[in-house]
C-alpha cells in the first residue's frame, strides 16, 4: 500500500487490483481518513477521470496495434492469388465469361493483385455491374461481372448478406482421408477434387462441409474427379455429437476427410501501411470481442466460450508450439480482449 494507492495482488480469486485515493467504500473501512482534493479520483473532473480509466485499456489496444503491425511488417500477410479455380455453372463468373484459370487484373480499373482485393471490390459494389479485367492464356481481356446476392454465416452462426461471384481461389481437393471413417470406406482418395454433392455443384470446403453436417446417417452421392476422369461415390455421413455456436449439443454428421493445406503467399507492408492494417486488424477484433459478450449476456452464445487463466495458458502452449507469429497474434488477441473487458462497469 502507497501512500495515495493500493495494490494488490490476490491468488484466490487469481488476479489484482489498483485502488486510488478517493475510491475507498466507506462500508469496507481501510480509508486515510483525509482526503486530499488535488489528489483523489472522485474529485478529479469528469475528462480526468475517464482518461484516468482508460490509460489501462487503451495501452492494451496499443499493444494490440503494435504487434500486429510488427506481424505485418516481418511477416506480411497471408494471401491468394487472384486466379478463379471452380466456377459455379450459371452464376455471375461464368455468366460474365470467365473460366476457370483466368486471372483478375483489375475491377473498374483499379488494379487487383490477391484474392482479398477481388472480393472487397466485389463486396463494396453493392450488387452494381463492374468492369472485370482479366488474363487468359496470356492475353488481357474484359467483361462486365454482376455480383449475386447471397447468405453466408458468421464465426457465431449468424446468416447475414454478402455479394458474390460463383468463384473461389482453389478447388475442393482431399488432402486427407481418415483410416476407418466413412470416407475410408467409400472408397474417397487423397487428392480427389470433390465437384458435387447430391448434384449440386459445390465450390468450397466449407460448402461441402456444410451439406455433410446436415445428412447424418443419410446416404450422400459425391460427384468427384480423379486422374482426369469423373466419378461418383456414395458416402454416409458419421452421427457425432456437437457443441453448435450458442453452447447447446447438436448431431452433425461427418465423412472423415480434410483439405489439401493451402499454400499462401506473405506481402510484407512498410512501417506506416502495417501501422494502418493494426489499427483496422485490432479494430476488427473488437468488433467481435464486443458483439461475443452481446451474445453470452444476451444467452445466444454459451459462456463456456469464455476462457479462464488456465485455458488462455493452454491456449498459448499450443499457439507457441506452431510457432512465433502465432503466439504474437494470440497475445495482440488476448490483449484486445482484455481491453474490452476493462472497459465494461464490472468490478
Amino acid at each position: 500500500r502507497g501512500k495515495e494507492t493500493e495494490y494488490c495482488l490476490s491468488a484466490v480469486p487469481l488476479g489484482g487490483y489498483v485502488k486510488m485515493m478517493g475510491e475507498e467504500n466507506p462500508l469496507e473501512g481501510g480509508g486515510s481518513g483525509t482526503v486530499d482534493p488535488a489528489k483523489s479520483f472522485s474529485l478529479k473532473p469528469l475528462p480526468s477521470r475517464f482518461l484516468i480509466v482508460f490509460a489501462g485499456p487503451g495501452m492494451n489496444f496499443v499493444l494490440a496495434v503494435a504487434i500486429f503491425a510488427a506481424l505485418y511488417m516481418i511477416m506480411g500477410r497471408p494471401v491468394l492469388p487472384s486466379t478463379l479455380a471452380p466456377i459455379r455453372e450459371g452464376g455471375p463468373a461464368a455468366t460474365a465469361g470467365l473460366k476457370t484459370g483466368d486471372r483478375v487484373t483489375a475491377v473498374d480499373g483499379i488494379p487487383v493483385a490477391h484474392w482479398d482485393d477481388l472480393m472487397s471490390a466485389v463486396q463494396a459494389s453493392g450488387g452494381e455491374t463492374r468492369q472485370i479485367t482479366y488474363v487468359r492464356d496470356g492475353r488481357e481481356q474484359r467483361t462486365a461481372l454482376t455480383p449475386a446476392r447471397i447468405k453466408v454465416r458468421d464465426i457465431f452462426g449468424d446468416e447475414r448478406e454478402a455479394w458474390d461471384i460463383g468463384a473461389r481461389p482453389f478447388p475442393v481437393k482431399i488432402g486427407e482421408v481418415v483410416p476407418g471413417e466413412p470416407a475410408s470406406k467409400a472408397g474417397l482418395r487423397v487428392g480427389d477434387t470433390v465437384v458435387a454433392l447430391e448434384g449440386a455443384q459445390v465450390l468450397s470446403f466449407d460448402e461441402l462441409a456444410e451439406q455433410i453436417q446436415k445428412r447424418a446417417g443419410k446416404p450422400t452421392e459425391l460427384t468427384i474427379e480423379r486422374d482426369g476422369r469423373t466419378l461418383t461415390v456414395t458416402v454416409v455421413p458419421q452421427a457425432v455429437r456437437d457443441r453448435g455456436p450458442s453452447g447447446q449439443e447438436v448431431e452433425i454428421g461427418r465423412i472423415g476427410i480434410r483439405p489439401v493445406p493451402v499454400t499462401l503467399a506473405f506481402v510484407r507492408s512498410n512501417p506506416i501501411a502495417a501501422v494502418g492494417q493494426g489499427v483496422l486488424k485490432t479494430w476488427d477484433v473488437t468488433v467481435v470481442t464486443t458483439v461475443g459478450l452481446w451474445k453470452i449476456v444476451t444467452r445466444r452464445l454459451s459462456a463456456s466460450n469464455i476462457g479462464g487463466p488456465i485455458q488462455i495458458a493452454q491456449v498459448a502452449g499450443e499457439q507457441a508450439k506452431q510457432g512465433l507469429a502465432n503466439l504474437a497474434f494470440f497475445t495482440a488477441a488476448i490483449s484486445v480482449n482484455l481491453a474490452v473487458l476493462n472497459l465494461l462497469p464490472v468490478p
